[in-house]
Order: structure tokens, then sequence, then C-alpha cells
């Protein structure tokens, strides 16, 4: 009764020989559930492979745009290109910083930033499309007073929504 199940279910003569332990008559038959399934994960590799270069791309423009600190007015402006950004200052409050371009790694980008005798690399991590926390990964020289107030301390930056600053703009 179990074979005959089977045999209709599968409607395989492969399935009927192996549930009676008869061998296959073909190296074919022997191979064939392994060749279906590499053939099965192919395609599905194939298929997924755009979706996944879309998805990426899509990722990378949530990045671009004005993000201002939360509770503030310290504003900057994301540029970007490919995996790499670049920060300018809209509203910096008078800070006087510089920056190199940072790279991004999903939804997680790194950047150089120096101010006043100080060198941090800082983190950017997205939390969703519109919110990102900031820190600091290391600080230079570690005896300055600027390290020490950032050490262990974070930043939320919230994607302002202006359409007109949301233009693609190239790195130079």
């Amino acid at each position: 009764m179990l074979i005959d199940t089977t045999m209709r279910f599968s409607g395989s003569a492969l399935a009927s020989r192996l549930m009676t332990g008869a061998q296959p008559h073909h190296n074919y038959e022997r191979r064939r559930p392994r060749s279906l399934f590499c053939a099965a994960l192919s395609c599905a590799c194939l298929a997924t492979t755009p979706l996944a270069a879309i998805a990426q791309s899509a990722q990378l423009s949530v990045w671009q745009g004005e993000w201002q600190v939360e509770a503030t007015t310290f504003t900057l402006r994301v540029i970007t290109e490919g995996n790499r950004f670049f920060i300018e200052p809209v509203r910096p409050l008078g800070l006087e910083w510089t920056s190199t371009n940072g790279t991004i790694d999903g939804n997680t980008g790194t950047i150089q930033v120096e101010y006043q005798g100080v060198s941090a690399q800082v983190m950017v991590q997205l939390i969703s499309d519109s919110s990102a926390i900031v820190r600091s990964l290391s600080c230079q020289p570690d005896y300055h007073v600027i390290c020490t107030l950032v050490q262990n301390q974070q930043a939320l930056f919230i994607k302002l929504k202006n359409a007109a600053n949301q233009a693609e703009l190239r790195l130079d």
C-alpha cells in the first residue's frame, strides 16, 4: 500500500525502484535528484541576483539627502556615489571640520572626520530610511578633551523630508 501511494504521488519509476530496493537502470536516474536540486538552486540564485542589485541600489539612495541631529539645528548634506559618500555642512553651528570620503557597506557607513586637532573614525548606522545613529569608533589623540567627551556617546540623525534637498548630486 505504501509503494502504491508513493508511486501515485511521485509518478516516478525511480521512486518505485527505491521503495522496492531495486537499483536504477541508468546513472541518470541515480543522479537525477541531485541534478534537479542543483538546477533549482541555480535558477533561484539567478532569479534573486537582479533583485538583490535593485535592493542595494535603493538602499544606497537612502543615504543621500540632508540629515539633522535630533533636537538641534546641526545639519549635514550626504552625497553618495556608488558605495562612497561625502558629507558637507548645511548648518554646522560654527564648527569648522573636515572629512574624507566615507564608505557604505549595507546599513553601515564609516568616515574620517577632523576637528580642532582631533581625528576620529565615525560609524553611521541606518536604523530606518529616515534615521541613523552616529558614534565614534576611534578618536586620536585619546587624551584630547573632545575624545573624552565623545567616548561612549552617540547622536541620532533624522533625515529631512524636503524634496528639493534630495536631488542626486555627484562627487567631484
